[in-house]
């Protein structure tokens, strides 16, 4: 039996799209006809079609809209009576929209486990656990050389190692878990990022990492059936930026649990 569409997703009719942040930050947000949660209760009804890659890219964006709608409710609160939107306000949309949210990724958790039992078993997941390093090429080595190495960030006490693998691609192993990142479900030997290739840098990324996939462990006395209750790998991109050069920009959904989107650097 398929799972039910959310709560969230039959009762929101908010339109989710880039530039919310900016509406909200100009007092102009409203609610819309079309959105994400309704595309994703029309999916999560139908478990037969097992459209996980695309029920899989909504929830990327959508969770990059409430991140953004989290931060501009940041800066309205620290701004106060010169915030460009009532604080009150910014807040209460960004509560909304991450409520809804969550209760569609509930949904989604559920609709992926039942498309995989009528799919079948799925291969044997690579392991895990730090794996010895295997020296790459040295010509394979062109033009990693931002990327690689280890990063840190000191106020939640991570570090991770990028490191290129003897195919090409790049991983991402933990050195050292601060009590965040483990009560998040990581620990030091996790493999959190791998078959990362190197990308074009363009925009405002100097340097980039794509077409890999990042690890969602499970959170420490989760049940399946609840949020973070089941691990997964994730597509995701790992950049630098030419602003700050420095700092490592990870995954957001990685980023928000180990670092508190305090970043990581050299």
């Amino acid at each position: 039996m398929p799972p039910p569409a959310s709560h969230a997703c039959r009762r929101s009719q908010r339109r989710c799209h880039p530039q919310i942040a900016d509406a909200i930050r100009h007092g102009t947000y409203e609610v819309g006809e079309h959105g994400y949660a309704p595309k994703l209760a029309t999916i999560f009804a139908d478990t037969r079609r097992c459209e996980v890659p695309v029920a899989q890219a909504y929830m990327s964006v959508w969770r990059a809209i409430v991140t953004m709608l989290g931060q501009s409710a940041d800066r309205a609160r620290m701004k106060g009576a010169f915030a460009q939107v009532d604080p009150e306000t910014a807040e209460r949309v960004f509560r909304a929209e991450q409520r809804d949210f969550d209760a569609a990724e509930l949904d989604f958790l559920r609709y992926r486990a039942a498309c995989a039992k009528l799919l079948g078993p799925a291969p044997p997941p690579r392991a895990t656990v730090a794996a010895p390093v295997t020296a790459a090429p040295a010509p394979a080595l062109a033009g990693w050389g931002l990327l690689l190495g280890r990063w840190r960030n000191v106020q939640q006490g991570n570090e991770i190692e990028l490191r290129l693998e003897a195919d090409g691609t790049m991983s991402g192993i933990i050195v050292t878990a601060g009590p965040r990142a483990m009560a998040q479900g990581y620990a030091p030997g996790l493999v959190i990022l791998r078959g990362f290739k190197l990308g074009a840098p363009f925009g405002s990324r100097r340097a980039m990492a794509t077409g890999g996939s990042y690890f969602l462990p499970p959170m420490p006395g989760r049940r399946a059936h609840e949020l973070y209750g089941t691990p997964s790998w994730d597509e995701g991109v790992v950049y630098l930026l030419k602003g700050d050069p420095d700092q490592l920009e990870l995954p957001t959904p990685m980023e928000s649990r180990m670092n508190a989107y305090g970043g990581m650097r050299r």
